[in-house]
């Protein structure tokens, strides 16, 4: 689970930025955050175990998928007065990317 807590440091980042960037310009943050995390997985190679030949979605969507879905925790997060730190949402973040939602929901 190594892999895990390397992720943290990039979402550490990746969410003060959403601090900083008034609502108008959400949308275009979504999008540079869908690009990066594309980058990350594909081209960094963070997610070592995620495998382009193991795919059942083509990358782009796979990366749009996690992006929006951290968009949205942001965003509630965010909305809730940023009661976690940046370093525990990170984690959050992570949790869900990694273990996926239905575990993080009890159900595996």
């Amino acid at each position: 689970m190594d892999y895990l807590f390397r992720l943290v440091p990039v979402y550490t980042q990746a969410i003060m930025s959403f601090c900083l960037v008034p609502l108008e310009r959400a949308y275009a943050l979504q999008n540079k955050i869908k690009k990066i995390m594309w980058h990350n997985l594909f081209e960094k190679n963070y997610a070592p175990f995620i495998k382009n030949e193991n795919l059942l979605v083509p990358s782009e969507y796979l990366a749009s998928y996690i992006a929006s879905a951290h968009f949205g925790v942001v965003q509630e997060w965010l909305e809730n007065g940023c009661r976690e730190t940046p370093e525990e949402m990170a984690k959050i973040l992570s949790n869900l990317t990694i273990r996926g939602p239905l575990t993080a929901a009890g159900i595996r």
